[in-house]
């Protein structure tokens, strides 16, 4: 539609720039020559910016839609499209949607490589206490009978003591 409108108005683009904050943020700059200033007649040159955008494309696409409301508010020209602006709210929701998409999208994919590390970890943590439990469970009693003489427990308790320490002693990083 804007190269359109410029063909029949005879409007030349004289500069264009885009620019990108520190937020990655897109804004777009026209300046558009061979206006003929409404009061006196004269040819003119005009600067406008586009609302901010995520991409460069679609902030200059918002330049264009500054320069087609301008040029439409000043009867310049006459879009007959009944539906042109709620066509245009919904591509930019889309363009919204599909944003947020991208970025939870990259987010998603980093939780599930840290639910799959985690879970690898816990995975090799129980496979390492289980042979460990498998080790000592001949030196550990499970179940202590009630009625044992105070020499078995005391011999029960050091043999608990022994495997505890080697727990410890397994699952204790070691330092460098």
């Amino acid at each position: 539609m804007f190269a359109l409108a410029t063909k029949e108005l005879k409007l030349a683009i004289q500069s264009e720039a885009t620019t990108q904050t520190d937020d990655g943020i897109f804004v777009s700059r026209l300046t558009l020559g061979n206006m003929l200033a409404r009061v006196s007649y004269d040819i003119e040159t005009k600067e406008f910016i586009g609302s901010a955008a995520i991409s460069k494309n679609l902030a200059i696409e918002n330049a264009y839609h500054s320069i087609l409301r301008y040029l439409e508010n000043e009867k310049r020209i006459e879009i007959d499209d009944y539906n042109a602006e709620r066509v245009s709210e919904l591509k930019a929701d889309m363009l919204l949607s599909k944003t947020w998409l991208m970025l939870f999208e990259d987010k998603a994919k980093k939780l599930k490589q840290d639910i799959s590390a985690k879970n690898t970890a816990l995975q090799r943590f129980f496979h390492s206490f289980n042979s460990v439990c498998l080790e000592t469970s001949s030196m550990v009693p499970l179940l202590a009978c009630k009625q044992a003489s105070p020499a078995k427990k005391e011999h029960a308790s050091s043999r608990f003591a022994a495997a505890a320490t080697q727990i410890r002693r397994r699952f204790t990083p070691s330092c460098p």
